[in-house]
């Protein structure tokens, strides 16, 4: 069993992460500098421990979401240390990467889950061979298309599990999340949208006169 603060910090630390991620985002607003960004982080995520309810903000919100798994985590803190500091340790090619392994395994678990398909993956998680397998191709094709980002943090979530870090038994738990796949398939869903918008109205090239027609 985990200590009551440590489970407090680990219900807070994703609502923490994402409003210090916009917060820093709006503080672009004020100006170019970093100050100005860090306060914000630190005063958005501050504003989580206000009492609401009897309960404290990320409270709420952690019984809305659910647990994030710690590939969600890792994303919100690389998108908050984007907006805060101007760098992250996740480039946009992991997150890609990342997104699309999130989609996929959404696709295969959740109408799973609903009753929609005969094959229930989910179950492997608990004896997770599988899962574990397609982590480690997952973190060695990373790691050979220059996506070292993203082979970190899938190796971090089997590490995360065999040291029990969240309250789930399920290694799937600590690769996908409900939040983290709508998320994921959003992203990608507007990248494709976008691609197929810009191909739609790419102007057609004008064919080269033929040699001899050239006008003189």
């Amino acid at each position: 069993m985990r200590p009551p603060l440590l489970e407090q910090l680990l219900a807070a630390l994703g609502p923490a992460l994402a409003l210090a991620a916009a917060s820093a985002s709006f503080g672009r607003l004020l100006g170019p500098g970093r100050l100005p960004r860090l306060l914000l982080a630190a005063a958005g995520a501050a504003c989580l421990a206000v009492p609401a309810g009897g309960l404290p903000l990320y409270a709420h919100i952690r019984g809305a979401v659910g647990e994030l798994s710690v590939v969600t985590l890792a994303a919100l803190a690389a998108a908050a240390c984007l907006a805060a500091g101007g760098k992250s340790f996740l480039s946009r090619r992991d997150l890609s990467a990342l997104a699309a392994a999130a989609a996929v395994s959404a696709l295969a678990l959740y109408p799973a889950a609903a009753g929609a398909v005969p094959w229930d993956l989910y179950r492997t998680g608990y004896r997770p061979l599988l899962p574990a397998a397609c982590v480690l191709a997952f973190s060695v094709w990373a790691w050979r298309t220059g996506r070292r980002g993203a082979a970190f943090t899938a190796l971090a979530a089997l590490a995360a599990f065999d040291l029990g870090a969240l309250e789930a038994e399920n290694l799937w738990d600590y690769l996908i999340d409900p939040a983290g796949a709508l998320c994921a398939c959003g992203w990608w869903l507007w990248r494709v949208s976008r691609a197929a918008a810009r191909r739609a109205y790419r102007p057609c090239a004008v064919p080269a006169p033929l040699r001899g027609f050239e006008k003189r």
